[in-house]
C-alpha cells in the first residue's frame, strides 16, 4: 500500500508542477483585471516569492 501512496504522491506533484507552468504561461497573457479576479477566487503566490 505504501508503494501505491508514493506513486500517487509523485503523480500529484507532477500534475501540480504542470498546472503551475500552465498558469504561468496563461497568466502572462491575461489582463491584470482578470488575474486580479482569479487571485480573489484562488489565492496564491502571484509574484513568485514563495508567499
Amino acid at each position: 500500500m505504501s508503494d501505491f501512496l508514493d506513486k500517487a504522491k509523485d503523480l500529484a506533484d507532477k500534475v501540480k508542477d504542470k498546472a503551475e507552468d500552465l498558469v504561468d504561461k496563461v497568466g502572462d497573457k491575461l489582463p491584470d483585471s482578470v488575474t486580479d479576479k482569479i487571485e480573489k477566487i484562488i489565492p496564491g503566490d502571484r509574484d513568485g516569492d514563495g508567499n
